[in-house]
């Protein structure tokens, strides 16, 4: 009776152990699969439209699964680097090509194209970043005497893509269409100060809520009245 039971009870163990190797290597198996496979979401963060088509865009390639640490390769446009934000600038559709790759070197080619016109101008229109009410401090000179005081100025869009119009207090109550100003360098936006614009005797900067305009009187009468305004409204 001794041996009798020795047996099985040996076999038993056996296959117990077998039986656990066969789960273990069930579960790696199992986890070898779940690596999330690699792909990617395209997020755009800002679209302005210029005069001309030219057209900014800041985006972003962003995983759509966590894969930890990744990288990001870039073939077209091949100037820009990094994980981003990216931001380019576009007048005619363009093909993004690049590479992501992970924390375990396995990559993935990817093509994303942009259609430029599929983009809306009218809610993209780069005035959105300038129209509103200013609240300005002005230097009014005139024949060598200079009076300090406050006015508000409001931006408007012209009816012409390429220009707004800049009004006064003044030409607010007596319902004028006020100063009309066109972009400076529409077809080189990026290379010259973003938000400069040019009317007859004067010039307009723009930067993020603040303004520096400039305004001088024609010939006869040589006044320059310089306001620097922070944007109170929309």
């Amino acid at each position: 009776m001794k041996t009798f039971f020795k047996q099985p009870l040996k076999i038993l163990w056996i296959s117990r152990i077998h039986y656990f190797i066969i789960l273990i290597l069930i579960g790696y198996s199992c986890g070898k699969e779940k690596d999330p496979e690699i792909d990617f979401v395209f997020n755009t963060n800002e679209i302005v439209y210029y005069p001309d088509k030219h057209i900014s865009i800041t985006f972003d390639i962003k995983p759509t699964e966590d894969i930890g640490a990744y990288s990001i390769n870039w073939y077209n446009p091949d100037t820009i680097t990094g994980v981003g934000p990216f931001e380019i600038s576009i007048t005619s559709n363009l093909i993004l090509d690049f590479e992501i790759a992970d924390q375990k070197n396995r990559v993935k080619r990817f093509q994303y194209e942009i259609n430029a016109d599929a983009i809306d101008s009218v809610s993209n229109d780069y005035r959105n970043n300038y129209i509103g009410t200013y609240y300005c401090q002005v230097a009014s000179s005139y024949q060598g005497s200079t009076t300090n005081y406050l006015d508000t100025l409001t931006v408007v869009k012209n009816i012409a893509f390429n220009k707004l119009n800049i009004l006064t207090s003044d030409d607010l109550t007596n319902k004028y269409e006020g100063n009309s100003m066109t972009y400076h360098n529409s077809n080189g936006f990026n290379t010259s100060p973003a938000g400069a614009f040019f009317g007859y005797h004067s010039g307009a900067l723009f930067s993020k809520d603040s303004l520096h305009y400039v305004r001088s009187g024609p010939l006869g009468y040589y006044y320059t009245k310089t306001y620097e305004g922070i944007r109170i409204n929309k």
